[in-house]
């Protein structure tokens, strides 16, 4: 009961479900913390768009918040999770809601238009994650907004006012130049932001069964206070 609830929003271009890998790791993290955890399935492309999954996971923040305190509750996701956070967060402020008292972004999937400059060049060391997909994903789960908008690329949102923010990158993975921009507009807004650089690492390491990943899991536990 004096445990931190983690409200968490799981990764795979916002057109796969959850995996082993997510539950694994979510098992260990209540394991270590005996914290409680909210795991929404929320609705996926291309049979829904970014609207329905932001409204969902608005929905689901707004229900927790009927029986924990917005003040103690930890938001966090990888990937396209991690891009779905920001944007309820986004939405959240938009509807003049509280915010979650803290963000954990595991690899964020930022930009789904994936225009950074840097991308090509980083692709082929990268063994997990190819542009050209993960375009048409992201055009798919855009649905009827632009792909630049805010709700679809967080990375072009306004970040006044975000919670104090755990942002995994790792350099292997052709999305982490867009986190390595977001971490700074963060501080350019304000916003307290703890960058954990994986050197060599590939997309969302922090949740794999691997010794960085188990290092990550470490520094994640040591921001949620442990039960009783």
């Amino acid at each position: 009961a004096a445990a931190r609830h983690l409200l968490y929003l799981h990764g795979g271009a916002y057109i796969r479900p959850i995996t082993s890998h997510h539950w694994r790791f979510l098992q260990r993290l209540v394991e270590q913390t005996g914290c409680t955890i909210t795991v929404p399935l929320y609705p996926l492309a291309p049979e829904a768009s970014c609207k329905q999954a932001v409204d969902a996971v608005v929905r689901v923040y707004q229900h927790l918040c009927t029986t924990t305190d917005a003040g103690s509750l930890t938001l966090a996701g990888d990937s396209a999770g991690g891009g779905l956070s920001l944007a309820l967060c986004y939405a959240l402020r938009e509807k003049g809601l509280p915010l979650p008292a803290q963000l954990v972004l595991i690899c964020p999937w930022l930009d789904v238009s994936m225009q950074h400059p840097a991308i090509a060049a980083r692709e082929k060391h990268d063994p997990m994650l190819a542009a050209v997909g993960l375009k048409e994903a992201g055009r798919l789960y855009a649905g009827d907004l632009s792909v630049e908008h805010s709700h679809v690329s967080p990375l072009r949102g306004n970040l006044q006012g975000l919670p104090p923010t755990l942002l995994f990158a790792g350099t292997r993975d052709i999305a982490h130049h867009d986190a390595l921009l977001f971490a700074d507009k963060m501080r350019a807004a304000g916003v307290p932001v703890n960058l954990q650089i994986g050197e060599g690492m590939i997309h969302v390491w922090p949740i794999l069964p691997i010794p960085e990943g188990k290092k990550a899991l470490e520094l994640i536990v040591s921001c949620l206070p442990s039960a009783g």
